[in-house]
């Protein structure tokens, strides 16, 4: 097996983009993340999966950076909104995703949510056990009026192999 470039009991470093192609309404969103390079893997373009060993390298679970590019889809105007970036929750039998943040993040999955910069969100995944989770990523608009998008996709922590 490769040694990992990020050290042997550290999280695995990933990038998921994030780009807003609509922002008007509910908005509409997609994600763009390179499995071979810093990233995971996107299926269906809103399931983000989780593997400790992905590409054959063992990672002790993963720092994953949301990243918001100012120069894809109408991201532009946007950024993570800093009272309330991110909400998770397990997924119920019938997928629902969180609808309001703070209550729903029991048990902690995305861990340690923290704003690198206003388009970065940095959050701890240990991939402790394979489950799927709904989370939601809170956005507001970089000029006036306040207004604000939420995008709900899906994780799957695919193995659960994580040592911490």
């Amino acid at each position: 097996m490769p040694k990992p470039s990020w050290g042997n009991n550290d999280p695995r470093p990933v990038t998921v983009n994030v780009v807003i192609d609509d922002d008007t309404g509910q908005g509409r969103f997609h994600m763009e993340s390179d499995p071979k390079g810093n990233g995971v893997p996107i299926v269906q373009g809103f399931i983000v999966q989780f593997n400790n060993n992905q590409g054959n390298q063992y990672s002790n679970g993963f720092e994953v950076s949301f990243s918001l590019p100012e120069s894809q889809g109408k991201n532009a105007g946007w950024i993570f909104d800093s009272a309330d970036p991110l909400w998770v929750k397990l997924v119920d039998q019938s997928g629902a995703c969180p609808q309001n943040g703070k209550g729903n993040s029991n048990p902690p999955i995305l861990t340690q949510p923290t704003l690198k910069d206003p388009r970065t969100l940095v959050v701890t995944n240990s991939n402790a056990a394979a489950q799927y989770f709904g989370f939601a990523l809170n956005f507001k608009s970089s000029g006036s009026g306040g207004r604000k998008l939420s995008y709900d996709p899906i994780g799957d922590n695919q193995n659960g192999s994580s040592l911490r």
